[in-house]
């Protein structure tokens, strides 16, 4: 017997339903009579059916809809407590994807924070976040107010959140939108770290390339060349300059604070 947390119908609580594997019918521990979900009909159905992975649920709606006008066809769609779907040919009921995504709705199942990307709340907290971490830091406990203001540790929910690798995406893409807007694109960024390591080559600043060098290093997610202190910079160390800054590619993630050293730097030098 395997116990899932769901909702049933258009109810905002939770309920444990329980469904039941074929090992629970060989010893007993279900005794109620099922059939191959396929075998439902609005006439005719149990209150028991089993899915295309031998997994028993209960049955909620057996319902036919006409498939077009002017045709007697129909479209039979069966909702188990663990997953729905159409009856046809080549169409399955799988409790393993179901729980894996935790969706017992959906006829193609996706994880929670797929289905969320394409929600126009979840979009505007994306940018929200985006606009605090430009500005200093992010608030977790308002986005979690936000995302969920039912949870009664909403800090939590917004770290978790912000935190999950799908959302990162949309709250990256909203950064680079915000940066692009002030003339902070990717480009701009290359070529001005480019043009600052140059001024150390040409000034002969070992220290001042090598720690420029470790900038771009950091954005580009490598370690730095190590070099030895010198007076001068020698042909290789050049050479490593030119080649990091030559396939330079700035990562989503590392843009934000690029931008601001980037910005910073130059500042300082006109």
């Amino acid at each position: 017997m395997i116990v899932i947390t769901r909702h049933i119908g258009r109810s905002k609580d939770f309920k444990e339903v329980y469904v039941y594997n074929q090992d629970d019918v060989e010893m007993g521990l279900f005794t109620e009579e099922f059939v191959y979900w396929k075998e439902l009909t609005p006439e005719n159905k149990s209150k028991w059916a089993m899915g295309d992975d031998g997994i028993i649920g209960e049955v909620l709606s057996v319902r036919s809809y006409k498939v077009r006008r002017g045709t007697n066809r129909r479209n039979i769609h069966v909702r188990l407590s663990y997953g729905s779907n159409f009856i046809k040919k080549n169409t399955t009921i799988v409790f393993e994807d179901n729980f894996k995504n935790n969706s017992f709705e959906a006829i193609k199942p996706a994880k929670w924070d797929k289905r969320l990307a394409k929600n126009k709340k979840i979009k505007f907290i994306a940018y929200v976040v985006a606009q605090m971490m430009l500005n200093g830091g992010v608030d977790y406990a308002k986005i979690g107010k936000l995302y969920r203001p039912d949870h009664l540790i909403p800090e939590a929910t917004g770290r978790r959140f912000v935190k999950n690798q799908t959302i990162k995406g949309l709250i990256m893409a909203e950064v680079d939108v915000i940066l692009a807007d002030k003339g902070l694109t990717q480009t701009y960024i290359a070529e001005s770290a480019k043009k600052m390591i140059d001024m150390a080559i040409d000034t002969k600043d070992l220290k001042g390339g090598a720690k420029l060098l470790e900038i771009a290093g950091k954005w580009l997610a490598m370690e730095a060349p190590k070099v030895t202190e010198t007076n001068k910079i020698t042909e290789n160390v050049t050479k490593e300059i030119g080649d990091v800054v030559k396939n330079f590619k700035l990562t989503k993630q590392q843009t934000i604070e690029g931008a601001k050293q980037i910005v910073r730097e130059t500042e300082q030098d006109s």
